[in-house]
């Protein structure tokens, strides 16, 4: 890191000593590592995990004037105008750009259930483009920026709802994927991981049903609710994108990685728990974690919750 970032840095971590409630943050930041530990559920009881959703706000685009930030004025004005004319330039872009951001949660837990409620806004998928083409420093600039405004590092960041499962074999072992050129992240090693698919109505949004969905597309398997478990929420701490995370028993052999199946992996591997400390203990910081054959902040937190919680010694 050159001294002018080293400098941002401290600066932001100083703004950041106030500020409790992102202690997560502070220590990504301090100890130079790639992903947040925004929630971690380390308790291994299996208590199913209930998720209350509301519409919380869109995000402050840096140099815009004040938008109206509440779901749906932000949706209409800010996002619609945003996606439409991405589509006029691009006629045929065939996706939905509209997506969740994750603006707050809470997270309760009692002896029976956990229960995470969400606040959830809406955002274009181009802002999210913008926060990940950043480069390091610039992110630490708006995120200073952001805690001088409104004590919110990432006031100013999309904060991109995402969805990662780590799959579990039945031989014990996880399937983790090379990604594809064409996708975010492209080469990055990665579990199953992919942004929430956005709907105006929160009472339509199924959390359960995302995750499978995503399960179905990148591994092609379905997976039964009692197999699945939620055991966090991962972070970018440049970006803020924010992954719910979950590890999920499936009923594939480790020889499924030789289908030929994978629409967003060039490949899947079959990883033991040998291979997940090893690389645990490779990536204890940011540094080590080099260009192309980079982990994506939602895999390192995974490796690292398998390491420290599921399989400890």
């Amino acid at each position: 890191a050159t001294m002018h970032s080293e400098g941002i840095k401290h600066r932001v971590l100083q703004l950041l000593q106030e500020q409790k409630k992102y202690g997560y943050l502070t220590e990504a930041l301090s100890i130079d590592r790639a992903y947040c530990e925004v929630l971690s559920i380390d308790e291994t009881a299996n208590k199913p995990t209930s998720f209350l959703l509301q519409k919380g706000n869109g995000m402050m685009q840096d140099g815009l004037q004040e938008p109206d930030l509440a779901f749906d004025p932000y949706l209409e004005k800010i996002v619609q105008a945003m996606v439409d004319g991405y589509k006029r330039e691009h006629p045929s872009h065939r996706f939905d750009d509209r997506k969740f951001r994750l603006s707050d949660f809470s997270w309760t837990s009692t002896p029976l259930k956990n229960e995470l409620s969400l606040s959830l806004g809406p955002i274009a998928y181009q802002q999210f483009q913008t926060d990940l083409l950043r480069q390091k420093d610039e992110a630490l600039l708006l995120i200073e920026k952001a805690l001088i405004d409104k004590q919110d590092p990432h006031f100013h960041s999309s904060k991109i709802l995402g969805i990662t499962a780590i799959p579990f074999a039945k031989e014990g072992g996880v399937f983790i994927g090379e990604r594809v050129d064409s996708i975010d992240y492209p080469g990055a090693l990665s579990f199953v991981s992919g942004s929430v698919d956005f709907c105006p109505d929160l009472g339509q949004l199924d959390i359960y049903a995302e995750l499978v969905r995503e399960l179905k597309e990148e591994l092609g398997c379905g997976a039964e609710l009692q197999q699945i478990r939620f055991i966090g929420i991962a972070g970018n701490p440049y970006t803020g994108e924010m992954d719910l995370m979950f590890t999920v028993q499936t009923h594939l052999v480790k020889d499924h990685i030789h289908s030929n199946i994978f629409p967003e992996h060039r490949k899947f591997l079959y990883w033991e728990k040998e291979q997940v400390k090893a690389c645990a203990n490779r990536y204890k910081t940011a540094s080590n974690n080099p260009k192309g054959k980079e982990l994506m902040y939602s895999t390192l937190f995974g490796i690292n919750y398998l390491d420290r919680v599921l399989w400890k010694e």
